[in-house]
């Protein structure tokens, strides 16, 4: 179940260095990505208080400006809710625009390059494979509830 990073939140301690130089090019980040990145970063320090403040794993729950700023195409994806398990983190990520290495990482494996490649393009294959992993890892009669509440992603 790649994509635990699909939503919550990260400090900048766990991906600054993905917006270093010599890092970002062995870790491919988009240039507009990283400047939003780093910008926002640099605000968030001051409205949180803090050196070390937290920024949203998935871009989809930034804000719009953000998204805008860094470029990020977000066709097929409903930008207007947060911290809902969709199919926007894989998208993301085939476009170099994800927070941590090792999420990254995962498009480095053939194998999983395509299956990012296949989740991210298609929103009704993620919820499939989602309900196929949650079915796996907690079986059917926990699946019955989990569906009776909404859906995989919990609408």
């Amino acid at each position: 179940m790649a994509g635990a990073h699909a939503v919550g939140v990260s400090h900048l301690s766990s991906f600054q260095d993905r917006l270093s130089s010599s890092r970002s090019v062995s870790t491919p980040i988009t240039a507009a990505y990283k400047a939003a990145l780093g910008k926002d970063v640099e605000a968030q320090k001051a409205a949180q208080n803090t050196t070390n403040p937290t920024k949203a794993f998935n871009i989809r729950d930034m804000d719009a400006g953000f998204r805008n700023e860094s470029g990020f195409d977000a066709a097929g994806v409903d930008t207007t809710v947060v911290g809902v398990l969709d199919n926007s983190f894989y998208l993301a990520k085939m476009q170099n625009m994800v927070l941590l290495r090792s999420d990254w990482e995962l498009l480095n494996a053939t194998d999983m390059r395509r299956k990012v490649t296949v989740l991210g393009g298609s929103a009704t294959k993620w919820e499939m494979e989602f309900a196929a992993a949650v079915v796996m890892c907690i079986g059917w009669a926990d699946l019955a509830v989990v569906m009776c509440m909404g859906g995989p992603i919990f609408q």
